[in-house]
């Protein structure tokens, strides 16, 4: 049993999955493994994640097989889950959401093609001190809180609660934009919840809160430089980091309002930019600085 897939149970390079051909293995998870692939129909490079549980699931000759009989229940499961969650990101399509192309049950498996995206995670930079200095710090923090707390409004009127807001989840791509690179999602308690589309959006102000204990890891720990941090901006972030219910925020657009920060995109121009990106789903590759979407 491992914590991770094994690299011995990937597909390996010239692997066919349909229309897409395997080139190499980006990232290896608990449930799932993503690779490098070729779109033979299309001739662009794509991201293709798989479903593979590390801990109930194994490949060998014959294909993808369940460690125990006992196990195919939950394989099942977890592959039923795996396509909600793929179809979910398919209909909420948003520029600071991870674009789904397609997903589909294949040999046992399931399978999601996304585009390939450059950039790190928001955890990578600060693992590599690669974050803004506190010159810069704070315009660089309204840049990724503006598109996610727009986000964070169309998800939130959809009933969408609850979402992992942690670092490694959150990539920041080379131009800058902050991309959210999954709908997982946990309970109050930070455990994994399979579904929390039903859940109340009472429960919302918990994502404003990650949100804001998520930024506030950028922010340097030295007093010195914390001092040049003072603005409502900070106020702001551990005013909702803390969660009393005084001072957070009601919900991610009146955060937005009491920053100052633009206004929600009309409809007319977000249906606009939701059509160049459906036009755009399969343009030229752009290869990942380090890794693809966190699994």
């Amino acid at each position: 049993m491992h914590d991770t897939v094994h690299p011995s149970d990937t597909l390996q390079p010239g692997s066919r999955v349909d229309e897409f051909q395997i080139i190499s293995v980006l990232a290896l998870g608990r449930e799932s493994v993503v690779y490098r692939a070729r779109d033979r129909a299309r001739a662009c490079e794509v991201a293709l994640k798989e479903y593979l549980p590390a801990a109930i699931a194994w490949r060998n000759a014959r294909g993808l097989m369940v460690t125990a009989a006992g196990d195919a229940a939950t394989f099942d499961a977890g592959r039923r889950a795996f396509l909600r969650h793929a179809m979910e990101l398919a209909r909420l399509q948003h520029a600071s959401l991870l674009r789904v192309h397609r997903s589909w049950q294949h040999a046992g498996s399931a399978y999601v093609a996304m585009p390939l995206v450059q950039g790190r995670t928001l955890q990578q930079m600060i693992d590599d001190r690669a974050v803004p200095d506190a010159a810069d710090l704070l315009p660089w923090i309204e840049g990724l809180m503006r598109p996610l707390l727009d986000l964070l409004t169309v998800l939130h009127r959809r009933h969408c609660v609850g979402l992992d807001l942690s670092a490694d989840r959150l990539l920041v791509q080379a131009d800058g934009r902050p991309l959210l690179m999954s709908l997982v999602r946990r309970d109050p308690a930070g455990r994994p919840a399979a579904n929390a589309l039903s859940r109340p959006t009472d429960d919302a102000w918990r994502d404003l809160q990650a949100l804001a204990q998520t930024l506030l890891l950028v922010a340097p720990q030295s007093a010195s430089c914390n001092a040049s941090l003072t603005s409502s901006l900070m106020s702001a972030l551990h005013d909702a980091a803390a969660g009393d219910p005084a001072r957070r925020p009601a919900d991610a657009q009146a955060w937005m309002q009491a920053l100052g920060l633009p206004e929600r995109r009309s409809r007319v121009r977000l249906n606009r930019e939701l059509q160049r990106a459906r036009e755009a789903a399969y343009a030229p590759p752009v290869v990942p600085a380090q890794g693809n979407p966190t699994i």
